[in-house]
This record gives C-alpha cells, sequence and structure tokens, in this order.
C-alpha cells in the first residue's frame, strides 16, 4: 500500500514526508492483540498440535498456567522454547491450593501478569482439550464483528467430540483422530440432564481485557456493568451456561479421547474434579459411557484396567 504512494511523487523527499504525515495523522491500534489463557498438566502429548492449531486461527499469545507435577518437566522444557508462550509455573496440586485452585490462578496471572502486557485487547479462557472454532474464520475476523464493540464478554457453547470408537492411544493429532461430534443434545452427568442441563450447554468465554472490575471464572467471567454476549451477539441469559446452539462459532471440546486415554487422565490416584466434586472410579466411568457407546471391547479393556465392571 505504502509502496504505491511512494511511487506516486517525483521527488522522494515530498514523498516521505506526506507518507509520514498520513502514517502519523492514522496511528495504529496498538492494544490489539488476542491471547489465550489456560491451565495444563501432563499435557506434552497434546500442546504442540493446539499451540499451532491457535496460532493458525490468529493467536497471538499464550499464558499457560503449567501444573505439571514437580518432577515432570516435558511440557516446561517443550514451552520454554515456544516464543510467543509466556510460561508460569505452578507445580503440583498443592502449589495451586494456594492460590484458589483454578479459578484464583486464572484471575491471579490476569490481573498480575496480562493486564500488565499493555497490547492485548482480547482473551480466551480455554484449556488444552478445547479448540476455538469460528466457521472458517480467524478469532480477529471474528471479533471484529461490530455486535462486539460494546461487549465484555462472549459465551461459546461447547461442541463435545466422542472416542470415534477408538480404545487405545495414537500418537496423530487430536483433530484428525476424532472427527465425529457426539450428539448435541449429549450428557455427561445424568443428574444434570435431569434439569434440563446438557454437555454442549456449557460454555467458554472470551473476555475484553479492561480495568473494569471482574471474576474469571472456569467458563464464565463476571464483570462489572459490563455486557455479554452469546456467540452469536445475542445477550447472554445465564451466566454459567447457554441454551443449546447450532450457531457455527464455539469451542471443540475433545473431553474423553480414547478409552485409554481417559482412564489416564480421569481415573487416576491423583484425578480431582473442581467442577463436580467426583473421585469415585465408577461414576468416572459411566459419564464416559454416556458420551461414547459401550461395547464388549471397551467393557473388557475397562475391567482389566480397573477391575471394575460395568
Amino acid at each position: 500500500m505504502y509502496d504505491n504512494k511512494l511511487t506516486a511523487y517525483n521527488d522522494p523527499w515530498i514523498a516521505f514526508v506526506s507518507l509520514f504525515r498520513e502514517i502519523m495523522s492514522n496511528p495504529v491500534d496498538q492494544k490489539n492483540k488476542v491471547a489465550v489463557l489456560a491451565i495444563a498438566k501432563n499435557e506434552s502429548r497434546y500442546i504442540k498440535e493446539w499451540l499451532d492449531y491457535h496460532r493458525n486461527i490468529g493467536v497471538d499469545k499464550f499464558f499457560i498456567i503449567n501444573n505439571d507435577e514437580p518432577n515432570e518437566t516435558t511440557m516446561f522444557d517443550m514451552l520454554e522454547k515456544e516464543f510467543d508462550v509466556v510460561q508460569i509455573n505452578v507445580p503440583g496440586a498443592e502449589e495451586l491450593k494456594k492460590v484458589g485452585m483454578q479459578e484464583g490462578a486464572y484471575n491471579v496471572v490476569y490481573q498480575n501478569v496480562i493486564k500488565k502486557e499493555n497490547d492485548i485487547k482480547w482473551l480466551a479462557v480455554i484449556d488444552i482439550d478445547e479448540f476455538l472454532y469460528f466457521n472458517g474464520k480467524t478469532i480477529k475476523e471474528y471479533l471484529s464483528d461490530s455486535i462486539f464493540n460494546d461487549t465484555d464478554v462472549i459465551h461459546l457453547n461447547w461442541r463435545l467430540y466422542g472416542d470415534n470408537g477408538q480404545i487405545h492411544y495414537e500418537d496423530k493429532p487430536v483433530q484428525e483422530r476424532f472427527t465425529k461430534q457426539c450428539p448435541l443434545n449429549v450428557i455427561y452427568n445424568s443428574d444434570e440432564a435431569k434439569k434440563g442441563v446438557y454437555e454442549n450447554m456449557f460454555i467458554k468465554s472470551i473476555i475484553r481485557v479492561s480495568n473494569k472490575p471482574m471474576k474469571i471464572c472456569a467458563h464464565t467471567t463476571l464483570v462489572q456493568n459490563g455486557i455479554t454476549r452469546r456467540s452469536d451477539g445475542t445477550v447472554s441469559t445465564n451466566p454459567w451456561f447457554e441454551s443449546l446452539s447450532t450457531d457455527n462459532n464455539y469451542v471443540k471440546h475433545y473431553n474423553t479421547k480414547s478409552l485409554e486415554e481417559y482412564i489416564d487422565r480421569r481415573c487416576s490416584a491423583s484425578t480431582t474434579d473442581v467442577a463436580h466434586n467426583v473421585i469415585d472410579t465408577k461414576t468416572r466411568i459411566d459419564w464416559y459411557f454416556n458420551e461414547n457407546e459401550k461395547t464388549p471391547e471397551k467393557v473388557a479393556y475397562v475391567k482389566e484396567r480397573l477391575g471394575i465392571e460395568v
């Protein structure tokens, strides 16, 4: 664009002065970056794909709260090499408790790290098993819609993806291995389903970085005197979940992956579940089969790994 303007003048000095005045009269908005905030625990298998995907849709920076156990250094070493990643180490469950678990960590990092960056306009708060999707658009194209000009928080519904019949882990990209979405009204917790709340009604949020008082929660962000909209631009009616959405802007949620990966992640002795306060292995396996088909092969694998009948 500017090259054409330079060649339009015979005198290079006049061209330079004219161009300088134009640039100074239209300063570039420096606070226009989009970032992601996430907590990661033992995610070294998945973190590279997740980072590359979000870079490709226009995310500029990543703030990763690394909750690996103190003797686990794989992900720490990987993230140290990433130019656009700010890594905050909170090793182990006991250290995380000191800052108030997941939500406490989010808010500490937001107030003490992210806001001091001074160039971040929007911040998405998601997990490593979640991928932002905007129907083929970049995240900045999506956020530039004028409907969001007055918006402080945007809610994006989940779209759950099942195990695609896979029992074992494969060293391939997650989005390549699991291509089939669960039904829109898939249940995860039967008690919630009895209340009319389904898994894809839950949301994750993108927040406008500002000086307004706010509290970042696992799914939403509460902003004092703020405006919260759904992914299609309509005003949000619930701070924690929304009605089932057919809008093509959502969060791809690879909640279970294969049965082997689910057991490794959700059924280990050290597993906790802050959201549901459930540590019973049988209950966790029941949740798995709410989302995925129960086959004899899977039932046999559960018995072999965990010694329980399902």
